[in-house]
């Protein structure tokens, strides 16, 4: 019996990015992620006693073609950094069309990386972000507040 293949898995064409100018049309990425540290509390014995956790953190980058940054940049008004706190939403639909939304709560522009190169095809600029509230997805936080 030969292998079973399942069906197609996401790829980046099954993608949507949704920014505060509109839809990401000429992006190359978006990663972006959480944590809630662990701190164990020791006592007698060898052994773990109880545990604490540390203050939740998240954040990301996205990496757009330069044509899509000055798209968002006109829509910034007072420039990037004065932009106030925005959702940014990361979609997958699969083939049988089921969509999976991860929502980025409150993010906010903290860094630029400007790339030009001769062996580039394209020119991009890469935006370092913070997500002040949680990752939702979808609509499911990580903690419960």
């Amino acid at each position: 019996m030969g292998k079973q293949i399942n069906g197609k898995f996401y790829d980046w064409g099954d993608v949507t990015v949704n920014l505060p100018h509109g839809t990401m049309l000429d992006g190359e990425e978006i990663n972006y992620s959480d944590e809630m540290g662990v701190n164990r509390s020791q006592g007698k014995g060898l052994g773990t006693r109880g545990y604490g956790r540390s203050q939740y953190k998240s954040g990301g980058d996205i990496t757009l073609k330069r044509e899509e940054y000055n798209r968002l940049e006109k829509a910034a008004e007072g420039g990037i950094y004065s932009m106030k706190p925005f959702p940014i939403t990361v979609s997958y639909v699969n083939e049988d069309g089921e969509t999976v939304t991860d929502t980025l709560e409150h993010c906010i522009f903290k860094k630029r990386d400007f790339k030009a190169g001769e062996k580039s095809d394209f020119m991009t600029v890469k935006l370092d972000f913070e997500i002040l509230g949680q990752i939702l997805t979808n609509g499911k936080p990580a903690y419960k507040e």
